[in-house]
């Protein structure tokens, strides 16, 4: 029998810099134009066009998954109630993922190919594809990515918890202005229109910068696992 200490071996264990959080916080929030793109720009495939009735199913279960979250936020100054849907629908997920897809497989397949960035992006196209949520594959393939990289420049997975966390948790702030017909920005239609070009571009231009800065902050650690042999993953 083999003694695995499991906040080690997932990179819980690590710590960083409180402003690696601040800026993981920020960089998911400067992103988020850049992120609707990528959705606006899946939303253009016809996947009923290309592929049929199997297109015409996955644009049907899609709606329908669409229609079952927004069944769950509540109504207007309902604030219990959205603090609920939030801890279920934004933070609880953005654990449990990071833990699976950051924590174990992007360890995995770094180590399988002996390069973090090939990791970061074979990890981040699991992480879409395992959705199977064709119309928000290329968003959430980029959300993986910036998750990634937040994790193997920091070392630990409370850095892309805390991003993902506050990535769900504005979606669903925005599905709940948006479904209550609230005046709020609806952060879910940045960067979606032709003239949110400079959004597109501020918004580019920001997240790489707080990248650079981020990378700084946390250049002393080693953007490698130490032990990069994954035998103890499996035993």
């Amino acid at each position: 029998m083999v003694n695995v200490d499991v906040s080690e071996e997932l990179e819980l264990a690590n710590k960083t810099s409180y402003k690696s959080y601040l800026i993981a916080g920020l960089l998911i929030v400067a992103a988020l134009p850049l992120i609707n793109l990528m959705l606006w720009l899946n939303m253009q495939v016809d996947f009923p066009a290309l592929l049929g009735e199997f297109g015409t199913a996955i644009k049907e279960m899609e709606d329908m998954n669409t229609g079952l979250g927004k069944m769950l936020l509540p109504e207007p100054g309902d604030v219990k109630t959205l603090l609920l849907v939030i801890v279920v629908l934004g933070i609880t997920p953005a654990i449990c993922e990071e833990l699976v897809f950051r924590g174990v497989f992007q360890r995995i397949l770094t180590a399988s190919f002996k390069n973090g960035h090939a990791g970061v992006w074979a990890a981040a196209f699991i992480f879409s594809a395992i959705h199977f949520q064709f119309y928000g594959f290329l968003p959430r393939l980029v959300l993986g990515a910036v998750l990634g990289y937040l994790f193997m420049y920091s070392r630990t997975l409370w850095v892309p918890m805390l991003g993902h966390a506050v990535n769900n948790t504005l979606s669903v702030l925005a599905s709940y202005f948006q479904l209550n017909e609230s005046e709020t920005l609806n952060t879910d239609t940045l960067g979606t229109s032709a003239s949110d070009w400079l959004i597109i571009v501020v918004s580019i231009v920001i997240t790489v910068g707080l990248f650079i800065v981020f990378k700084k902050i946390n250049k002393d650690i080693p953007q490698e696992p130490e032990n990069t042999d994954n035998s103890a993953l499996s035993a």
